[in-house]
């Protein structure tokens, strides 16, 4: 369903943007991984999707960074003159209580979390609006739960799935859809301190009815359907991958 589809995914290197790269290679995409500092970790993906008999590269992009961003897509426009589909999953995460976290950290945070999406929507559409296109921004679950110290990050996600269903509206001429993930607690790097929490991994198992925390390759399926075309009338949605926690 995905034979031949142009696909970059940003943070591919480890964790869910992992998953997600080899998920879509294993469809037929070609796939971009993209990675910031995750080099060795990005290669690895390359080589797996390869050794598979897939095409992939990596692409090292500060995606906070517009300049990063114009390089990348520029790349990515000589090498294959389109894109297909967009999944950004780059994120950071910290935890710092009100009066804790610092001027730094918060501008840090939702230049990737929320800023780099809109830049790197911003490089793909000229790359899409000719044969149209799918876009899929990963946001979590804490966009709409609370928890102490996740001021920043919840904000920044919360301010991802804006972005993404005011991209539906206005890409949507253009023949590109635009979806978001949320994930629930994931087994990853990036989640691994709250795994490693007694607490908040048995308040997580408590409240999900599968009875366990998801993996990147749950959250890789999701994203895998709605970068296809059996996800087309869906639009501006944002899925909860999280085994049912939020109900």
């Amino acid at each position: 369903m995905l034979k031949d589809k142009i696909a970059l995914v940003t943070g591919a290197g480890r964790g869910i943007g992992r998953g997600i790269a080899l998920e879509l290679s294993r469809r037929g995409a070609h796939v971009i991984v993209n990675y910031n500092r995750s080099a060795e970790g990005a290669q690895q993906v390359v080589d797996e999707i390869r050794s598979a008999g897939g095409e992939a590269l990596a692409i090292q992009a500060d995606v906070s960074r517009a300049d990063h961003v114009e390089r990348m897509f520029s790349m990515v426009k000589e090498r294959f003159g389109r894109l297909d589909i967009l999944v950004n999953n780059a994120g950071l995460i910290t935890v710092a209580p009100l009066m804790v976290m610092t001027e730094e950290e918060w501008y840090r945070i939702l230049d990737v979390n929320a800023k780099a999406v809109w830049l790197c929507a911003r490089a793909a559409v000229p790359l899409m609006k000719d044969r149209g296109g799918a876009m899929v921004n990963i946001s979590s679950e804490v966009a709409h739960r609370a928890f102490p110290g996740g001021l920043i990050y919840s904000a920044s996600k919360a301010a991802l799935e804006m972005i993404t269903k005011v991209l539906a509206v206005e890409l949507a001429p253009l023949g590109i859809v635009v979806n978001g993930v949320a994930p629930g607690l994931t087994h990853t790097d990036m989640g691994r301190p709250f795994i490693e929490n007694d607490e908040i991994r048995q308040a997580a198992l408590n409240r999900t009815p599968v009875g366990r925390l998801g993996e990147p390759e749950d959250i890789a399926k999701v994203v895998a359907f709605l970068v296809s075309p059996d996800a087309y009338w869906l639009r501006g949605q944002i899925l909860m991958a999280n085994g049912g926690g939020s109900l």
